[in-house]
């Protein structure tokens, strides 16, 4: 690693330590087992690219409900972990990964957005990393309806030593999470490149509507009370 690449890593650490102090609070999990352990995060989707033919393009489509986009038209795309990208990839889930640019080494700004149709109240995913040396740059940030940031992390480490994945997800307060953006900001030219795999979407909580509420609560009154006569 370069000195000038060396310095970059070494400042972007010391603001990541301050991002997930101040994240955390705010509901990012760093612990897959931890954010669905959460309490507000109740029935959950999980998508994984395995079912899908290599090669399949993704872009501009919908699954449960997330509208998977990259950025300058680049298209994303289904390929097999194994063949990677510039080195093996290792796959949180099956064979596959979702890979910006897909397999083209060449291609910089491994970025990925989402978009909710309907916002979510948690949401979660393991970026995937082919970086050797741990080296890689990838921010994320959650916004609301209205584009208003909820929260971000500026850096989301690579594993260090060999190819890994790293999980990364907001549990909010209330259904608000409606666009996700993971930006990969490598900014060595040739920089390593970085996949998508195992996302995880829970809705808000369904509500018990009021007369189905009462409903209940008579039937159990009603319940107690032939016991007391019985």
């Amino acid at each position: 690693m370069s000195m000038h690449r060396t310095l970059i890593a070494n400042a972007v650490a010391a603001t990541a330590l301050f991002s997930f102090t101040q994240a955390e609070a705010a509901g990012i999990y760093t612990n897959r087992a931890s954010f669905l352990a959460d309490g507000q995060v109740t029935s959950v989707t999980n998508i994984d690219f395995d079912g899908l033919a290599p090669g399949t393009v993704l872009t501009g489509t919908t699954l449960a409900g997330a509208t998977l986009n990259g950025v300058s038209g680049q298209d994303l795309v289904v390929i097999p972990a194994a063949s990677g990208v510039r080195n093996t990839l290792s796959a949180s889930s099956g064979a596959n990964v979702l890979s910006p640019g897909g397999s083209n080494p060449s291609i910089e700004d491994d970025d990925l957005v989402l978009t909710f149709a309907t916002p979510v109240q948690a949401f979660g995913l393991d970026v995937v990393f082919d970086a050797p040396d741990g080296a890689s740059f990838v921010g994320v940030s959650f916004f609301d309806t209205s584009n208003t940031l909820l929260t971000s992390n500026g850096f989301i480490p690579a594993p260090n030593g060999s190819p890994g994945f790293q999980f990364i997800g907001l549990v909010s307060d209330a259904a608000n999470i409606a666009r996700v953006v993971f930006d990969e900001f490598d900014p060595s030219p040739a920089d390593d490149n970085v996949a998508y795999d195992s996302l995880v979407i829970s809705p808000a909580p369904v509500p018990l509507p009021a007369t189905a509420w009462l409903l209940s609560s008579a039937l159990i009154g009603l319940g107690a009370l032939r016991r007391r006569r019985a």
